[in-house]
């Protein structure tokens, strides 16, 4: 069964803490982020009801790194 909306906005506002079919806090990563265009790809299964699972993290901001000379 496919995520609804409200699945997924509940599952945003939560920074994805809880896993958007049971609500168990029981989410591991699998893997490395796999990288796509802008984009970071993770996926993670839930430990309770074995959904998978995967997080879309893009790119919005940059900062540079201060040297570490003083």
């Amino acid at each position: 069964m496919a995520l609804t909306t409200e699945q997924k906005v509940e599952y945003l506002l939560q920074d994805g803490r809880y896993c958007p079919y049971c609500g168990s806090d029981e989410l591991q990563s699998i893997g490395t982020g796999e990288y796509e265009y802008m984009s970071v790809l993770q996926k993670s299964i839930c430990l309770q009801c074995g959904k998978r699972l995967i997080d879309i993290y893009r790119l919005h901001d940059i900062e540079e790194i201060p040297d570490d000379k003083g």
